[in-house]
């Protein structure tokens, strides 16, 4: 099993195998569009922006995602 951790409350770490919050959750549509939709509301520890404003500042056009059907 491998699991990602996006973000842990407001915990900021940079130590050799934990970097908290994720270095690339700002940079990748996968990561940041679906927290978007599971917690707009959170605040992102460094940016002091919640999780739905930086996803509409993020520029999805040059990152495009595509739903998947059942």
């Amino acid at each position: 099993m491998d699991l990602d951790v996006l973000l842990y409350g407001d915990l900021v770490r940079d130590e050799p195998g934990l970097k908290l919050p994720r270095p690339d959750l700002l940079k990748r549509a996968y990561m940041l569009g679906p927290l978007a939709q599971l917690a707009p509301a959170l605040v992102h520890p460094t940016e002091k922006l919640t999780i739905a404003e930086l996803w509409r500042r993020f520029d999805r056009s040059a990152h495009p995602l595509e739903q998947l059907r059942p």
